[in-house]
C-alpha cells in the first residue's frame, strides 16, 4: 500500500510539475524570422500597366523580377534588445536591379538610334525584352549588392511585434531593388 501511495505521489508531483513548465518565448529574432521570409515571398506590385503593345513580354519581364526578388537572401548580424525593445541587424543580399535597367535603357537608346523606321519602333516592347535579358545577366551574376538594415521590435503582451512604419517599408524596398526606385525617381 505504502507502494502505491509512494508511485501515485510521485505521478502526481510529476504531473503538477509538468503543467507549471513556462513554454520558452521566443526571441526577437525568432519573431522577425517570419516577417523577413513573408516580406521577401510577397508579391511584387506590378506598377509597369499594360503601355506595352507585347504584354508577353511584359509579364515575363514582371515574372523573372519576382522570381529574383524572392532570391534575395539575408543575415540577422546583431541583436540588442531590453525587456520590451530589441534592435536587429540584418544584412541582405540583393541582385544590382539598377545595373539591370541601365542597362536596358542604354540598348534601347541604341536600338532607337540605329532604327531604320522610327515611327514603326515599338519602344515598349524593346524595353520589356532588353530588361529581362539584362535582368538574365544579372541573375546569372548571382546576388552582388549587399546592405545592412535595422530593424525595431516591441514587446506588446509578451509577444515580439516588427515595427511596420510605411516609411521604413518604402526605404526597405528601395534597398531590395539596389535602391532601383531611387534610380527611377532622379530620371
Amino acid at each position: 500500500m505504502k507502494k502505491l501511495l509512494s508511485i501515485l505521489f510521485v505521478l502526481i508531483l510529476t504531473l503538477s510539475l509538468a503543467g507549471c513548465a513556462k513554454e520558452k518565448e521566443p526571441t526577437p529574432a525568432e519573431a522577425l524570422e517570419p516577417f523577413l521570409k513573408s516580406y521577401i515571398s510577397e508579391e511584387l506590385p506590378n506598377t509597369m500597366g499594360k503601355a506595352g503593345s507585347d504584354e508577353e513580354a511584359e509579364v515575363a519581364l514582371y515574372d523573372q523580377l519576382q522570381k529574383m526578388y524572392e532570391g534575395i537572401t539575408y543575415t540577422i548580424t546583431n541583436e540588442e534588445s531590453d525587456s520590451d525593445h530589441a534592435i536587429l541587424d540584418v544584412t541582405f543580399n540583393t541582385y544590382d536591379f539598377t545595373a539591370s535597367y541601365t542597362g536596358m535603357y542604354d540598348r534601347v537608346i541604341d536600338a532607337v538610334l540605329d532604327a531604320e523606321d522610327y515611327d514603326s519602333f515599338d519602344v515598349n516592347t524593346a524595353i520589356y525584352q532588353y530588361w529581362k535579358e539584362e535582368l538574365e545577366k544579372v541573375e546569372e551574376a548571382g546576388p552582388q549588392v549587399t546592405f545592412d538594415y535595422s530593424f525595431s521590435l516591441d514587446k506588446e503582451e509578451n509577444v515580439w511585434k516588427v515595427d511596420e512604419d510605411p516609411i521604413n517599408k518604402t526605404l526597405l524596398n528601395d534597398k531590395l531593388l539596389a535602391e532601383l526606385i531611387s534610380y527611377l525617381a532622379g530620371q
